[in-house]
C-alpha cells in the first residue's frame, strides 16, 4: 500500500471545505513531514479541472527560503503539478511569494497561506484579503492551536473553520518519520564553553550522529559566540543564519548542500524549513512554548535518505531538569491525534475575533 494515500484524500476533504462557502477558510492542520506542499499540488490539479479560468495565490512565511523551498516542490514534485506556477507577478495560474511583496501579486480567486497561524491573523494578510477578497482560502500549519481556539468560541452560533488534521500518530509506522532519540543534557550552566563542552560530551558517550547539526539559538549573540567556540575548540565548518547576517539565505542554501556541518540559527530554517540529511538538532533556545518546541524537533522528523537515526537534543541544569522533562513530554503528547486536535496553546485571543 501507497504510505502517501492518505494525501489524496486529505486534498479532497481541504478542497470541498473551501468551495462549500460554508467556512472562514479550509485549514489542512497536519503534522511536519506530513506533505502539506503535495496535498496542496493535489488539491489545486483539483481545483483548476474544476475551474480552469481562476488564479490562485500561495503566501509563504515572511522569509525567501520557504517561498524557494514551495517552488522547488512544484519544480521537483512527487505529484505533478497540472498548472502553471511562479512568483509573485508571473502571471502564472500559480503565484508564489511572501507577504511583503504583495503588491506584485497579479490577480487572486483563491488565497492559500502557508505557516497560517503565524500570518492569518496579522494586519498584513488583513489587507491583502480586503485587496483582493479571494472567493476562496485555505491555510496550511502544523500548529492549529489558533483555529482550534477560535472555533470552540465561536461554537455553533457563529462562523467557523474547517480544519482537517493529519497527526503524527497516524502517519508512524509508514516509514515518513526517522527513528528519533529526545535528550536532556544536565550541564551546570556556568558559561557558554562548559555547556557546548557537556553537550558534546554527552553527545559522544550516546553515540549519537552530529554528522549535519542544526542548532537552535536564543539570539544573535549567543549564535555568534557559538560559532567562534566550534571553529577554534573543534574546527568545524559551522554556517550561521540570522535576520542580520543572511537575508538571502545563502548560509542555509550552503548548509544544505554540504554532506556534513553546523548550522546555527535563532529564528530563522525553524519554522517549515526541510532538510532530511540533518541528523541532530541542538535546542538551546529552550522556549517554554510547546509548540515552538514541537517545530523544532519537527526539524529531525523527516526521513534520512540513508535511513540514519536522528537526535534531538536540549540543555538542562540540575535545578531546572525535571522542568524541562515535563515540558518535552508534553511537547511529545502533540503527536497524539486527540492532543493534536484539542489544544488550544497560547492562541493569543480569548474571545471571537473578527475575521
Amino acid at each position: 500500500m501507497n504510505k502517501y494515500s492518505y494525501q489524496p484524500t486529505a486534498a479532497g476533504k481541504v478542497l470541498e471545505m473551501a468551495l462549500s462557502g460554508k467556512y472562514i477558510a479550509s485549514v489542512l492542520a497536519a503534522c511536519p513531514s506530513a506533505g502539506k506542499s503535495t496535498i496542496i499540488i493535489y488539491a489545486l490539479n483539483e481545483f483548476f479541472k474544476k475551474h480552469p479560468n481562476k488564479r490562485v495565490v500561495i503566501s509563504t512565511h515572511n522569509q525567501n527560503i520557504l517561498k524557494a523551498q514551495m517552488l522547488e516542490t512544484f519544480s521537483e514534485p512527487h505529484v505533478k503539478p497540472e498548472f502553471t506556477f511562479g512568483e509573485f507577478g508571473s502571471g502564472a495560474m500559480v503565484e508564489v511569494g511572501i507577504p511583503s511583496n504583495a503588491s506584485k501579486i497579479t490577480s487572486m480567486d483563491m488565497l492559500v497561506v502557508d505557516e497560517a497561524h503565524q500570518y492569518f491573523w496579522e494586519n498584513m494578510m488583513d489587507k491583502i484579503m480586503k485587496k483582493y477578497q479571494p472567493e476562496y482560502t485555505i491555510l496550511l500549519t502544523g500548529s492549529p492551536s489558533y483555529f482550534v481556539k477560535y472555533n470552540k468560541a465561536a461554537g455553533t452560533r457563529h462562523k467557523n473553520f474547517g480544519i482537517h488534521f493529519i497527526s503524527a500518530e497516524e502517519l508512524m509506522g509508514k516509514e515518513i518519520f526517522s527513528g528519533l532519540d529526545i535528550n536532556i543534557v544536565n550541564s551546570d550552566m556556568t558559561s557558554l564553553e562548559s555547556t557546548i563542552e557537556d553537550t558534546f560530551n554527552y553527545a559522544k558517550k550516546e553515540n549519537c550522529n552530529l554528522k549535519k547539526i542544526m542548532w537552535a539559538c536564543k539570539n544573535i549573540n549567543q549564535a555568534k559566540a557559538i560559532k567562534y567556540y566550534l571553529v577554534k575548540k573543534y574546527n568545524l565548518n559551522v554556517y550561521i543564519s540570522t535576520s542580520r547576517n543572511d537575508s538571502n539565505n545563502l548560509e542555509i542554501k550552503k548548509f544544505k548542500s554540504a554532506s556534513e556541518g553546523v548550522l546555527l540559527v535563532v529564528n530563522k530554517g525553524i519554522l517549515g524549513f526541510s532538510d532530511g540529511t540533518i541528523t541532530c538538532l541542538i535546542d538551546y533556545k529552550m522556549s517554554k512554548d510547546l509548540e515552538v518546541r514541537y517545530q523544532l524537533i519537527a526539524r529531525v522528523l523527516r526521513k534520512h535518505p540513508k535511513n540514519i537515526r536522528k537526535n534531538y537534543i536540549s540543555i538542562s541544569c540540575n535545578s531546572k531538569y525535571k522542568k524541562e522533562y515535563v515540558t518535552l513530554s508534553q511537547t511529545i503528547s502533540l503527536f497524539d491525534r486527540d492532543v493534536f486536535m484539542n489544544y488550544t496553546g497560547k492562541a493569543p485571543f480569548n474571545s471571537l475575533k473578527a475575521v
